[in-house]
């Protein structure tokens, strides 16, 4: 598999991805309803969860939670990045997890993932949720290379929020997902480091565990003609493959990934289930724990709302991130 990306020159196209992107052309009406749906159905979300955001205390299970809303992690020239972050009670650290919010890389925000935030802060977890900069304003690596900002900042200020800098891990839906999968299998030699202010670029951006679900993490069957990706990736396949092969997680798996865990609805129309399952069988044969569920005859926004699922994932980080168990740190990558 490529891994180590050189920042100045072409990448070759993979082999394996050349095979397999014949057989999904099927595929290319389903992610272009996949974008144009997506796009629609944030607004509704981010409208329903509007009236859930501010600080506040929260009785919820377990744990009683703070949540701190609208700080700044990043700025990119003249747009501040802000995230909130949900800090359970106790004297004591605790794991920790990036939320990151779908949208097909171009819309979306942290308020849609409130609900799945405040089950993981309810189970134990800091939790910094999001925003990030959208396509087609801001192309691909910026996604990407948000998210390798907020974890640096997430431990930067681990004494601020409470958090175990050993003990990160990394959630995502739909896009959100890709992102995360990329945050599992890319480090400080694949190019995305590189944007890090300087306040920022001495910590560590690897995690020790991911969650990705619904994930698009195969690129690799659209067609080389193709312009459905353009908004993001800033052509067709033709034009630029390299973007195409550096926009890919699966071409960056190497034995030293964290665990994965992916779920996916078998009846996903937006998202085909297919590459989120080549991806987890790429990590298992390189010797990564990865597990895959499938939820039978689910949709893509059936598995997003679907709690239960979430708490079973949550299951997975509690295996991989609690304190009770033994954990490899991301620095040991």
């Amino acid at each position: 598999m490529i891994h180590e990306f050189d920042c100045r020159s072409p990448v070759q196209p993979n082999p394996w991805l050349q095979r397999v992107k014949f057989v999904r052309r099927a595929w290319l009406t389903s992610l272009s309803l996949f974008v144009a749906i997506i796009f629609l159905s944030t607004a509704q979300a981010q409208q329903s969860a509007l009236s859930s955001n501010g600080d506040e205390s929260v009785l919820a299970g377990t744990y009683r939670f703070d949540k701190y809303g609208g700080i700044r992690y990043l700025q990119v020239d003249e747009i501040a990045l802000e995230c909130d972050v949900y800090v359970p009670h106790g004297d004591q650290t605790f794991p920790a997890i990036l939320a990151v919010h779908g949208g097909a890389w171009r819309s979306g925000s942290k308020l849609n993932l409130f609900r799945h935030a405040r089950y993981l802060a309810n189970a134990g977890y800091v939790v910094v949720v999001i925003n990030y900069r959208h396509a087609p304003t801001h192309k691909f690596p910026a996604q990407i290379e948000d998210c390798k900002a907020a974890i640096a900042w997430m431990r930067k200020h681990a004494d601020d929020y409470k958090i175990d800098p050993n003990r990160i891990g990394a959630w995502g839906y739909s896009a959100g997902g890709h992102l995360v999968s990329m945050l599992g299998v890319t480090n400080d030699n694949d190019c995305f480091d590189h944007a890090l202010p300087n306040d920022l670029s001495e910590f560590d951006t690897r995690v020790s565990a991911v969650v990705a679900a619904g994930a698009p993490c195969d690129l690799g069957w659209i067609p080389d003609d193709s312009y459905t990706l353009a908004f993001w990736l800033g052509g067709s396949r033709n034009d630029d493959p390299e973007v195409y092969q550096r926009a890919t997680p699966m071409n960056y798996v190497t034995r030293d990934a964290p665990p994965f865990y992916f779920y996916h609805g078998t009846n996903d129309k937006l998202v085909p289930v297919r590459g989120s399952k080549d991806f987890h069988n790429e990590l298992q044969l390189a010797g990564v724990r990865s597990i895959f569920v499938e939820y039978q005859g689910a949709g893509h926004f059936d598995m997003f709302n679907d709690m239960q699922a979430l708490k079973e994932s949550i299951k997975f980080f509690d295996e991989h991130l609690k304190s009770s168990n033994k954990v490899k740190p991301a620095g040991d990558q």
